[in-house]
C-alpha cells in the first residue's frame, strides 16, 4: 500500500481558514492520486513513467540551463550524497566552469537512461 506523509491542516492552526482549506484540498487530491495508482498495473506504471519522463525531458529541453549540485539533485528526486557517489563512481557528465561544477539535465538523463540500460554484468 502506497503511502504519503502529509502534513495535516492542524499542523498550520496560525494559518488563514482560506489556506487551510486550500490544504485540505491538495491533500485531498493527493489522497486520491495515490489511491489511484494503487490500482494501476505494472504495464500502465510504465506507461505512467515514460509519461512523466516525457514531460520533464520536454520541461528540461524548453527551459534548460545548467544546474548546481542541489539543483540536479531536486530534478532528479535524489539527495546531493547520491549526486556524490554517482560523481565518484562514474564517468558522470560534468561542465567545469574555472572550478565550479554544473550540470546539463539532459545529458545526466540521458547518461542514467544509457547506465540503466546495460545488461548487469554476472561474472
Amino acid at each position: 500500500m502506497l503511502r504519503l506523509a502529509l502534513p495535516r491542516v492542524s499542523h498550520f492552526p496560525k494559518q488563514k481558514p482560506a489556506i487551510q482549506l486550500a490544504w485540505k484540498k491538495n491533500i485531498g487530491m493527493l489522497m486520491q492520486i495515490c489511491k489511484a495508482i494503487e490500482d494501476l498495473t505494472p504495464s500502465q506504471l510504465e506507461q505512467l513513467a515514460e509519461i512523466v519522463a516525457e514531460r520533464l525531458f520536454e520541461r528540461l529541453r524548453t527551459n534548460r540551463r545548467l544546474l548546481n549540485r542541489n539543483e540536479l539533485a531536486e530534478v532528479l528526486g535524489v539527495s546531493v550524497p547520491t549526486i556524490d557517489r554517482l560523481l565518484r563512481e562514474d564517468d558522470f557528465p560534468v561542465i567545469m566552469i574555472k572550478s565550479v561544477r554544473r550540470f546539463d539535465p539532459i545529458e545526466v538523463i540521458r547518461h542514467l537512461a544509457k547506465k540503466s540500460a546495460k545488461p548487469a554484468n554476472l561474472d
